[in-house]
């Protein structure tokens, strides 16, 4: 179980990766990160707290998963934005209704969605 855990763990923490690194490539900025990492904090903050207690392992395994479910979902948010930033004949829809919908968790800033 421990291999598997690494694994996963590889690959969530290479998305945000592969994200930083097509943001710059094309110009992108993301901003205000303050709730994602106050919610991530948080919840690593009880995966561990519950982990090194050894009050309660499902409490900790649970968080442990929430959290690495909190970095992918994130991770694939900004994946969307670069697809539409790439271009492709949905991107001034996708822009729409993402003003539609009120994204507020990520800004685009300097970034013209073609």
């Amino acid at each position: 179980m421990r291999r598997q855990v690494l694994a996963i763990w590889t690959v969530v923490t290479l998305l945000p990766v592969i994200d930083l690194r097509l943001c710059h490539r094309l110009g992108l900025r993301f901003h205000d990160w303050s709730r994602l990492a106050l919610a991530a904090g948080v919840t690593a903050g009880i995966a561990l707290f519950y982990q090194n207690s050894g009050r309660s392992t499902h409490l900790a395994r649970a968080t442990h998963w929430t959290l690495l479910w909190l970095i992918f979902v994130n991770a694939g948010t900004v994946l969307i934005y670069i697809a539409a930033a790439c271009g492709g004949g949905r991107s001034e829809q996708f822009a729409a209704w993402s003003n539609a919908v009120g994204d507020q968790t990520l800004v685009v800033r300097h970034a013209t969605i073609p």
